[in-house]
């Protein structure tokens, strides 16, 4: 998470800077995830995975909320 809040933070900051800032309201998230060993994963726990990330996003105020829509 640490990563993710701190790579958001600078980010937005440069983006401040240059008068581009804007929250996201509606953000779609591509993730690429590398694992060492090639087995089957359910897709809902690599989501999951990620949570920490989502909640950075959102503490740093680069999207304005980490909820899912439905459909």
């Amino acid at each position: 998470m640490a990563a993710v809040f701190y790579t958001c933070i600078d980010m937005k900051n440069r983006m401040v800077a240059k008068g581009e800032f804007r929250c996201i309201r509606v953000a779609r998230l591509n993730l690429t995830l590398i694992f060492a060993q090639n087995r089957i994963r359910d897709d809902d726990n690599l989501w999951v995975r990620f949570k920490s990330g989502r909640d950075a996003l959102m503490m740093a105020g680069i999207i304005e909320a980490d909820d899912t829509p439905q459909d």
